[in-house]
């Protein structure tokens, strides 16, 4: 090949797969966090594209042109991860023109998303109970590291820390609002209300006439 100036050119192939760092990506639901691709030895500088395993259409990187064989060519993904995206695979497919026609060189890597909570609580809300019977409040909690306990209050005041709650025997007094609240040191916590109605007879009163 020849460039412009009409000085012939020579092009390199890229030396071996691309490499990706960090090689295990950690990040909080969030927080955003940088992926980068690097490619060497190749001349002219390699094409660096970074692909999710759900998209087809490549995604919008930072590229950082090495400008000879002996330095890195370089392609920065950002990404600001949901919960969604935990597991979810971004491939970084690399290219020059002395690689053979339909030949890509490719790494991929797998998001560990931490998440907050999520919380869910039941098994009906609001829960019915009639007077004297067993009150079973239950608390699902969705999260990433995932809870050994929650915190169950009433009125602002501490109740219980199990996903089941249980009141025996309940009384009109126990007819209210419990919150589950669940931390699991992300710095943000989840809650749920549940309200509980205590059905009980009706009232008679007989008033003796004078």
């Amino acid at each position: 090949d020849r460039d412009v100036t009409g000085v012939q050119t020579c092009a390199l192939p890229i030396s071996g797969i691309p490499k990706i760092v960090p090689v295990e990506p950690s990040a909080t639901e969030g927080r955003t966090l940088e992926l980068t691709c690097s490619s060497y030895g190749g001349s002219p500088d390699p094409l660096i594209k970074w692909y999710r395993s759900d998209m087809a259409q490549p995604l919008d990187s930072i590229i950082r042109l090495g400008g000879s064989r002996k330095n890195k060519t370089s392609a920065i993904l950002s990404v600001t991860p949901t919960r969604e995206d935990d597991s979810t695979e971004y491939r970084c497919v690399v290219w020059n023109r002395a690689l053979a026609d339909g030949v890509q060189l490719q790494s991929s890597v797998v998001l560990n998303v931490n998440y907050f909570p999520r919380v869910r609580v039941g098994p009906e809300n609001p829960l019915r109970i009639e007077k004297g019977g067993t009150a079973k409040l239950s608390c699902h909690v969705d999260a990433k590291p995932a809870v050994s306990s929650v915190r169950w209050t009433r009125n602002g005041k501490f109740s219980e820390t199990t996903f089941g709650y249980v009141i025996p025997r309940v009384s009109l007094s126990d007819a209210g609002t419990y919150v589950c609240n669940a931390d699991n040191g992300l710095g943000q916590t989840g809650e749920a209300d549940l309200t509980l109605d205590v059905l009980y007879a009706p009232i008679v009163s007989v008033v003796a006439r004078k």
